[in-house]
């Protein structure tokens, strides 16, 4: 079971949609290792079967615990029951195993029910092969219900914390550890999946033979496949209230009368019929049918014609289940294809999305590295500039040029109004460039408050995206794999606000420094034409003054331009001392704010690193996982290769003493 099963559960618990298996439900600890003696001990006292078969499954979940080394080793192999009960370890097979044996003591109808789960290790675009789990179908109150003791005992943990990682967890109050891949089982035992109907076992569990499934109608493979619901934890955990599925119940009550083997040839003709890429199970079929009637050939048979017709018999189920696990060979082997394939998709996009995602902090942080000096330089550049201006301003002050220049003793008409007018031109000009630069520091002013709104908006979303990295990599340690929902959801979360979040830095596409220097470079230049004006408007009263006799307005415009020369000076200046001031808080920004931007890199750097590291696990994991089931498929095939072989022998010895007076027939039903 999967830690996201604890998660959901969790929820379940607050919402009391799920019991705790509390104390009064767990019987007393037993050292036997007789299930009959068990179950005795177990039910005594109990006097209905809903009350005996909830003691069992509590025991079960309570005292036995997740074999994680088998599961690891992919080992599927059957285990005795007094083997479980003397270690208390077991994988779904001993739960499955050990329950039957405690509900056949205690008088319960119970059979082990293979089948197909969805869990961390299937994703939902992945096919389903071979049935790689067993639970239990146990009859209560006149009705089948379904138990799996063996996700209801507790889920697997994926990571641990190293020594190192418990101190820092422990320094740092919690906020800081290191993890490491480390599988390992955590006791938790719940009630999910005591006492279901179908309809609830159906999202996540489905049985190889279609009578099990409780449900009406039954669901195909394909649909199991399809419903998404597990993988985005959309599924109903509140009991299922449905009716209960009765249409196979004549079926279901054969199966149970029906000894081991002939279930596992109901089970491989239903199951293939099922699920045609599950060949395997056909091919059990087959070999168990061969092996039952292996059992009837009699050494020194006195009907040599009706052995030979066995041996031929025996030999075409053989072969046919040679067929099978051949087949079952090739579709293994499609089915590492696949599983490969979707695996390297999936750290595609991962990667993908980690390389954006790291492409634009590092331009954030670059350009965030780089306001230091920009700021520095801007500022430099305003007072360089407003140093330059009051030289110039100064220089124009102490000029004796108007001084200097006598009136002229006859006024030049034409000389006069061609001044005249100029400088009324050059003033007209003055006043719309000081209405321009009114505009440029409305602008200026509603730049930096768009910027102080926005920094504050970066920093305030940059702590929900770190907080949701560090929960990427929680979630990736403690599932390892992005199992179509925890990872993605919340890796699609942090897209969401991560580039918007960023553009909130640029204005027009650039880092937003760059726009402050745009609009007061604007600023600078136009003062600089500005001064310009004022001293050819200043030449122009100069010349005035020599052309004409005595004019004592001149004298006043020549000191008026002067007088607003200096005035325009003083705006300059408080306009660049406050800018001073802005330039100082967004370098204090961009210096706190930088030692953020690095965190959150360096969390989209080691998430990256963790995604290639469980890139390599999860290939590790299908390689063996095919290995695994192509070594047991190659067991199988052999032993009805040697099995074919013995019978050929067989067969040759008694044609050695038959003397064929009728044909025979081989019988294939």
């Amino acid at each position: 079971m999967s830690a996201l099963k604890r998660l959901i559960i969790t929820a379940a618990l607050i919402a009391g949609i799920i019991p705790v298996i509390s104390a009064q439900h767990i019987r007393p600890y037993s050292l036997t290792r007789d299930p009959a003696k068990l179950s005795q001990k177990l039910t005594e006292g109990l006097t209905n079967d809903t009350a005996k078969v909830l003691a069992i499954h509590d025991w079960i979940t309570n005292n036995i615990k997740y074999d994680v080394k088998k599961w690891k080793k992919l080992d599927y192999s059957k285990v005795a029951v007094k083997k479980i009960l003397h270690k208390r370890k077991a994988i779904c097979t001993g739960y499955s195993d050990l329950f039957n044996e405690l509900c056949t003591a205690a008088k319960i109808r119970s059979v082990s029910v293979p089948g197909y789960i969805k869990e961390i290790h299937v994703d939902s675009v992945d096919n389903f092969y071979l049935d790689e789990h067993i639970w239990n179908a146990v009859y209560m109150n006149d009705q089948w219900k379904l138990v799996d003791c063996c996700w209801d005992a507790g889920y697997i943990e994926y990571s641990r914390k190293t020594i190192l990682g418990r101190l820092l967890y422990f320094i740092t109050n919690g906020r800081h550890d290191i993890l490491k891949y480390k599988p390992h089982f955590k006791k938790f035992p719940v009630h999910t999946y005591y006492n279901r109907q179908g309809k609830f076992f159906r999202n996540d569990h489905l049985a190889l033979n279609p009578c099990w499934q409780l449900t009406n109608p039954v669901i195909s493979i394909k649909k199991f496949k399809q419903d998404s619901a597990y993988y985005f934890e959309k599924y109903n955990l509140a009991i299922d209230r449905a009716p209960e599925n009765t249409k196979d119940e004549a079926v279901r009550n054969t199966y149970y009368s029906m000894d081991e083997s002939e279930k596992t040839i109901a089970d491989g003709y239903a199951g293939t019929k099922f699920n045609a890429r599950n060949q395997y199970r056909l091919g059990l079929a087959y070999t168990e049918m061969a092996e039952n009637k292996s059992s009837d050939l009699k050494a020194g048979a006195k009907d040599t014609t009706a052995e030979l017709a066995l041996c031929d018999s025996i030999n075409y189920r053989l072969l046919k289940a040679i067929y099978q696990y051949d087949s079952n060979k090739f579709l293994l082997l499609q089915q590492k294809q696949e599983l490969t394939v979707n695996n390297k998709k999936k750290n595609k996009i991962l990667s993908q999305q980690n390389a954006k995602l790291i492409s634009s902090t590092n331009n954030i942080l670059m350009n965030m590295k780089d306001r230091k000096p920009s700021c520095d330089k801007i500022r430099k550049q305003n007072t360089k500039f407003l140093k330059s201006y009051h030289k110039r301003l100064q220089k124009t002050e102490e000029s004796n040029a108007f001084a200097n220049k006598k009136f002229a003793k006859t006024t030049h008409i034409n000389d006069s109004l061609k001044y005249e007018n100029l400088a009324l031109n050059y003033g007209d000009t003055l006043s719309k460039q000081s209405e321009k630069l009114r505009q440029h520091y409305i602008l200026l002013d509603s730049l930096y408050e768009k910027i102080v709104q926005r920094t504050h908006w970066y920093s305030s979303n940059l702590k929900k995206i770190k907080s949701l990295e560090d929960a990427v990599i929680q979630v990736r340690f403690a599932f390892y794999d992005d199992y179509d929902y925890e990872i993605r959801s919340i890796k699609d979360t942090v897209l969401k606000y991560k580039f918007p979040n960023d553009s909130l830095l640029l204005i027009n596409s650039y880092f937003f420094i760059k726009e402050i220097n745009k609009e007061l470079t604007k600023v600078r230049n136009e003062y600089s034409r500005h001064f310009r004006f004022y001293r050819i408007r200043a030449a122009f009263f100069v010349q005035f003054k020599g052309a004409c006799v005595n004019n004592k307005l001149v004298g006043i415009e020549y000191a008026q331009n002067l007088a607003n020369m200096a005035k325009d000076y003083d705006t300059l200046n408080q306009q660049m001392d406050k800018w001073a001031s802005r330039l100082r808080s967004i370098k204090s920004f961009c210096q706190k704010q930088k030692s953020h931007t690095h965190k959150e890199l360096k969390a989209y750097k080691k998430e990256k690193r963790v995604e290639n590291y469980f890139y390599l696990i999860r290939k590790g994991y299908i390689d063996k996982h095919y290995k695994s089931l192509s070594n047991v498929n190659r067991m199988k095939m052999n032993e009805a290769n040697l099995l074919l072989k013995n019978t050929e022998k067989i067969k040759k010895g008694l044609s050695k003493h038959l003397t064929i007076t009728k044909p025979y027939t081989i019988e294939k039903n």
